[in-house]
């Protein structure tokens, strides 16, 4: 059989692992003894993010609607090779590559991703790109049928005219499970929209609460909590900020034809009701009446957040709540950030430990793998996988947490053995301990820090993995009739999810990200280099279509093949038929 190897850039559905549907196909004229080999490279360098539902932490399958902001937006381009800084695409992934633009840890790329989608509320994310195969980023949407724990939302109506305004006094009182979230508009208030137009009639107002306390309901922060602020104190200008936040919100007023109030011709007030052991992190005893704390809102246009003022911890009856006005709506956030220019917040006297440190710090955590194991750098580094999931939770002086997850990621051009790796910027000097939860074959390792109070600029863990050994995997596409196609692609993300190691199962409980197949052109072949058990049964899929698994054994030997057959009905099989 003659094989003929060319390189095109194709419209294409990714299914299973390696799932590519190309309509340009169709009108191929093929003969029997004639193979049609496609290696395909969506881009030079990549990231996916993934879109998942903030209560149940699964992806979200329906239409996402994806911006891409940045300096660096133009040479974004998604999984089938368009530059487009907005489109609309099935979820639950999205794949987002760079051409003309080379990342490096020394040189990275930086840009937002924001999503919307319908029934949730819109989200985003920063992310940072430090070489060719980045690892996934997570984005929550949060969904307003069904709510995380820790969130509440309010539906009601408020009538307003042109030249009077809101015809009553409205105040909005929502419930978030011990906790008040109040909204008061006085009588009289004028709303209009972006334009300046004025809106009258029946308003909508939705008002979505969460606390800061919930570990569900923290997660849903748009952005996350390590940020570049648009503009911190004092007007100084892209300040990386940490933000933690007591208590946030996003509130909404829409007329009958869909259009958002953004602005009023008065203040209105936002209270945000505080648990009265809430200790107060600039004076590490609890708040009390008078005590300022930090007002930031998030911009859904730029996917940015800014201080906006201090607002005031006032007490109504025995509750205690954090109040300010506004004359704009958007998300809310009441609480404390620290950055390299935010220790100084006006009128207070800052106390930082250690002393005389007036800023953030940032860190290195290390996992360094024990066992005995083939030297990673003596390996191509494009072929490599990529590192462990983690799960972190940052705990802060009083009862604030910060939660997210990561990965530690492998960088074999160092020459290190074994050596994976994660950074953390923007921690406040009040930080009491970082706690990590990093998945090592399956099994859940948990990792703590106590003091990040010294300037140590990396910190070192050991491990062993239990079962890995280095295998490759070659993906192999093909159709069920007798379509002679077989497609290549490259530059695609992987994961497993082990369902028996050993004999063992139920093994873990998060997707493990590999690394990205790659295209080798000394033997002309797609693959991907990874530490994996012998004889375990996983699930593996792309992060770009995450929805479709494959059900695979790794044998005993070095090398295995995941077999993709595509159904004889698919575009790509039909052969022009």
């Amino acid at each position: 059989m003659k094989n003929i190897h060319f390189r095109i850039i194709v419209n294409f559905l990714f299914i299973s692992l390696f799932f590519v549907a190309c309509s340009d196909l169709k009108n191929i004229d093929v003969t029997k003894d004639l193979k049609f080999i496609l290696n395909y490279k969506p881009a030079d360098s990549f990231i996916e993010a993934q879109v998942k539902d903030a209560k149940t932490g699964q992806l979200i399958l329906d239409k996402i609607n994806i911006e891409i902001i940045g300096t660096q937006a133009a040479n974004v381009i998604n999984f089938e090779g368009e530059a487009k800084t907005t489109y609309s695409k099935k979820g639950p992934s999205v794949y987002l590559g760079l051409r003309n633009v080379t990342p490096t840890v020394a040189n990275p790329v930086n840009f937002k991703i924001v999503i919307r989608a319908d029934g949730y509320l819109a989200s985003s994310r920063e992310v940072t790109l430090i070489g060719v195969s980045n690892a996934p980023v997570e984005i929550l949407l949060v969904k307003t049928s069904a709510l995380p724990v820790g969130a509440a939302i309010n539906q009601s109506t408020l009538n307003s005219t042109a030249g009077t305004g809101s015809k009553q006094d409205k105040v909005i009182e929502l419930q978030n499970g011990q906790n008040t979230t109040l909204v008061e508009i006085d009588k009289g208030t004028i709303f209009k929209d972006s334009k300046g137009n004025i809106l009258t009639g029946n308003l909508q107002t939705t008002v979505a609460s969460f606390s800061g306390e919930s570990k569900e309901a923290a997660k849903s922060l748009p952005g996350g909590n390590f940020v570049t602020l648009e503009q911190g104190p004092n007007g100084a200008k892209d300040v990386k900020t940490t933000i933690f936040p007591i208590a946030f919100a996003s509130i909404e007023l829409t007329d009958a034809n869909g259009n958002k109030v953004t602005n009023f011709n008065q203040p209105i007030d936002i209270s945000f009701e505080i648990n009265a052991n809430t200790i107060n992190p600039k004076t590490k005893i609890k708040y009390k009446v008078g005590d300022k704390t930090s007002v930031f809102s998030y911009n859904e246009t730029s996917a940015k957040w800014t201080y906006e003022k201090e607002g005031t911890i006032i007490q109504k009856g025995d509750e205690y709540y954090a109040t300010f006005q506004t004359n704009h709506l958007t998300w809310y956030a009441v609480g404390e950030g620290w950055g390299e220019k935010f220790a100084y917040i006006p009128g207070i006297d800052v106390k930082l430990d250690p002393p005389g440190y007036t800023g953030v710090r940032g860190f290195y955590i290390n996992l360094q793998l024990t066992d005995d194991l083939p030297q990673v750098a003596t390996i191509n580094s494009s072929y490599i996988s990529s590192g462990f999931a983690y799960d972190y939770e940052l705990y802060l002086v009083g009862n604030a947490v910060i939660y997210g997850s990561g990965y530690l990621n492998s960088f074999p051009a160092t020459g290190q053995k074994n050596i994976y790796q994660t950074s953390f910027s923007n921690i406040p000097p009040i930080t009491e301990k970082l706690i990590l939860k990093v998945n090592i074959d399956g099994e859940i390792k948990v990792f703590e820090i106590k003091d990040l109070s010294s300037n140590v600029p990396s910190y070192t863990f050991e491990a062993k993995r239990k079962y890995t050994k280095l295998k490759t995997i070659y993906p192999s596409v093909n159709c069920e009739n007798d379509c002679p196609i077989e497609i290549k692609p490259y530059n695609i993300g992987i994961e497993c999810y082990f369902v028996s190691i050993a004999g063992q199962s139920n093994l873990q409980s998060s997707w493990q990200y590999l690394g990205s197949v790659n295209y080798d052109e000394s033997d002309g072949k797609t693959k991907l280099i990874a530490y994996l058990p012998d004889n375990a049964e996983m699930y593996a899929r792309a992060t770009s279509y995450p929805e479709y698994t494959k059900l695979v054994n790794t044998g005993t030997t070095s090398s295995f093949i995941v077999p993709i057959v595509l159904t004889k009905d698919h575009p790509l099989c039909k052969c022009g038929k």
